[in-house]
């Protein structure tokens, strides 16, 4: 953990420093489109040809009681320790890739997921090799399962079910996937509306690129009128 520090810490400095070598000037703050050329930040405006929004991602978390102690994937690779006893909320390549690495250091290692199957999308092939291999490791999977609560117990953590699983553990992560960063941009400024947190198929914006953000579908068209 240590060594990590070393080498990320210093990222986000150095490049605003090469970015201020390069020329480019950096804004902070949150921004708003104003119209098509326009964007506030602060009280200040700026206006430009064109704009990319790459406001990236961020887990999505289970409104649930005890969310409180659901923590995402960025939290699990800043822990000093691996706990003793770990429970993963999904089973997509997240949540596989990281209980495959608990379970190699010998943990208790749960997975529950709501669907009947882990990696969802993937060669259902493989994901059956997988499985195999996490089971034989000790990795033991809850599929038709949807978590209602989490609750702090003598023994930990207590995870529990809609069926009425419960299972007690040290650490709670949530893989349940992600959403975009879209709130509160002024996108509606430009007549894009959102469906699910995501770029709609349609929009009468003509001048629209993306970056790290999800669309409704797999591709953007655009209006004519």
């Amino acid at each position: 953990m240590t060594y990590k520090h070393q080498v990320i810490d210093p990222l986000a400095p150095t490049m605003t420093q090469l970015f201020t070598q390069m020329g480019i000037t950096m804004i902070t703050g949150d921004a708003t489109l104003v119209d098509a050329h326009t964007v506030k930040v602060g009280g200040d405006t700026y206006t430009a040809d064109n704009f990319v929004l790459g406001t990236g991602q961020r887990p999505a978390t289970l409104d649930i009681p005890g969310k409180e102690y659901i923590h995402d994937s960025r939290a699990f690779l800043d822990l000093p320790d691996m706990p003793q006893r770990i429970t993963f909320i999904g089973a997509g390549i997240i949540a596989m890739e990281f209980a495959a690495m608990a379970a190699t250091m010998g943990r208790d290692v749960h997975i529950v997921e709501f669907s009947d199957h882990a990696l969802n999308g993937f060669n259902p092939d493989y994901v059956a090799k997988l499985q195999a291999k996490l089971t034989q490791q000790g990795v033991q999977f809850h599929f038709g399962e949807a978590v209602t609560s989490i609750a702090h117990s003598q023994q930990g953590l207590t995870v529990t079910t809609k069926s009425g699983l419960t299972i007690e553990t040290d650490y709670v992560l949530g893989a349940t996937g992600r959403v975009a960063n879209v709130e509160n941009l002024g996108l509606e400024q430009l007549g894009i509306e959102l469906r699910a947190a995501a770029l709609p198929l349609t929009t009468t914006c003509r001048r629209l690129y993306r970056t790290s953000t999800p669309v409704a579908t797999s591709s953007i068209k655009y209006n004519q009128s």
